[in-house]
């Protein structure tokens, strides 16, 4: 009988990273960021501990500036 959980991809620290870094950037919370993407919760926070761990430079949720790009009209 095959397994009916849906089998996720496997992830570098380096996709991880990444991922977390586009989540930091973006504006949403770790949560929403997540629904919107399709990844599971747990998975990004155990992530986001490992690599903290492993000394990547992880902000704090909220803590990536974001600047304002558009030029004056």
């Amino acid at each position: 009988m095959s397994n009916p959980r849906k089998q996720l991809p496997r992830r570098s620290d380096e996709d991880w990273y990444r991922l977390i870094m586009d989540c930091r950037k973006s504006g949403l919370s770790d949560a929403q960021f997540c629904r919107v993407n399709g990844i599971p919760n747990s998975s990004f926070c155990t992530a986001i501990k490992r690599l903290r761990k492993k000394s990547f430079a992880i902000p704090e949720a909220g803590d990536v500036d974001i600047y304002d790009l558009t030029l004056p009209k």
